[in-house]
């Protein structure tokens, strides 16, 4: 049966080759991870390990997305606000209530500086929900609104041409 559990783990995992696993190991998909680090570039494993990590999230494992975000952080090339969000999800979770406070506003700003101004407005409501009152997330919540608005506007006048 343990056979058969590995063989779909690492099917699922997506591996071509024999990788020894041992099935007591709650963090297997680290293990994997590691065997194959050598062939697999910095931008696959950062997103694999980001994966992991949201993936423990959904798990309720947080500890153990802790080490993948972590894994992720050393593969990290670009200022990625997926990380931040991820990393932000964890520490509230961890309840160390600071660090999620940085990572959600890291990753507001982030989303905001690529215009994707939906993704930051739901940063901007997880840090509301962590301070709400704030005078400077008010400015924020406006600011991001009215980009949004005008983002609108712009593609409804798009279509209006065609």
């Amino acid at each position: 049966m343990k056979k058969i559990f590995l063989a779909s783990i690492l099917l699922f995992l997506g591996c071509s080759q024999t990788v020894k696993v041992n099935a007591n190991k709650s963090n297997f998909k680290a293990n994997v991870l590691k065997k194959n680090k050598e062939k697999e570039d910095k931008n696959t494993l950062y997103k694999q390990y980001l994966n992991y990590a949201a993936r423990y999230i959904t798990l309720g494992n947080f500890n153990f997305a802790l080490k993948n975000i972590k894994e992720a952080e050393k593969y990290k090339t670009e200022e990625d606000p997926y990380f931040y969000e991820i990393r932000g999800v964890i520490y509230d979770a961890l309840y160390e209530k600071d660090k999620a406070y940085n990572d959600f506003y890291k990753a507001m700003i982030l989303y905001y500086q690529n215009e994707n101004y939906p993704r930051a407005l739901q940063m901007l409501a997880y840090l509301q929900a962590m301070r709400f009152g704030d005078p400077e997330l008010e400015k924020w919540e406006k600011d991001i609104k009215l980009k949004l608005y005008q983002q609108k506007l712009l593609k409804e006048k798009g279509n209006e041409k065609n």
